[in-house]
């Protein structure tokens, strides 16, 4: 007679659907069991966006060490429009008003009068690990924007890091740790004013 049939289907909600035929010709029995998939076969795509001197100098007394680049600031908001962005606390208490995106702020601390999803559509977050899982469910539209604790806290989860390399060397506060050699595939997809936009992918 028929054999049993397992269908495994690798869905964030992931099951094993057992289909076991009748012997007497009659209709299926379907029993769904619920399956845990290692964290490591979920497929994730976190993203990052960071602009970096020369001297990896990305940020002094809460803002950008060098003059303002203006074709950079359009490449930020381009990219990061309409999507979800990661954020440390000191950086979020440094940002303009971000207009079509979301922020999720990572912070140990709680400040109820800071994050307001109706104003600013700021959410507090204090633990990495809600943050993780969150980006499990939304592949793709979640962007880490800094600063230098949060690039550092999240770098064995993004996926794919943009990164401005600011032509010069600056004096600043706020520096970047190595991170190239996480990544195995270095492409430039942007270049403006001697500056260029590498993309950095696992």
């Amino acid at each position: 007679m028929w054999d049993t049939m397992l269908v495994l289907m690798i869905t964030m909600n992931a099951h094993i659907q057992k289909i076991q035929p009748k012997r007497d010709g009659g209709v299926l029995d379907i029993v769904m069991v619920r399956m845990v998939i290692p964290e490591v076969l979920i497929y994730k795509t976190m993203k990052a966006i960071l602009a970096m001197s020369e001297n990896r100098a990305i940020g002094k007394n809460g803002a950008l060490p060098w003059p303002s680049i203006k074709k950079d600031f359009k490449w930020f908001k381009e990219f990061t429009m309409g999507k979800i962005l990661i954020v440390g606390h000191t950086t979020f208490t440094t940002l303009p008003t971000l207009k079509n995106r979301n922020l999720i702020v990572l912070t140990r601390l709680v400040y109820p009068d800071t994050y307001d999803p109706i104003n600013n559509m700021a959410f507090c977050y204090r633990d990495k690990d809600n943050i993780v899982n969150l980006d499990s469910s939304h592949k793709g539209e979640l962007i880490v924007i800094g600063g230098a604790k949060t690039y550092e806290l999240l770098l064995p989860y993004i996926t794919e890091f943009y990164v401005t390399h600011v032509k010069g060397v600056y004096d600043a506060d706020t520096y970047m740790i190595p991170f190239e050699h996480l990544y195995n595939k270095q492409e430039v997809i942007k270049e403006f004013d001697g500056h260029r936009v590498v993309k950095y992918t696992k």
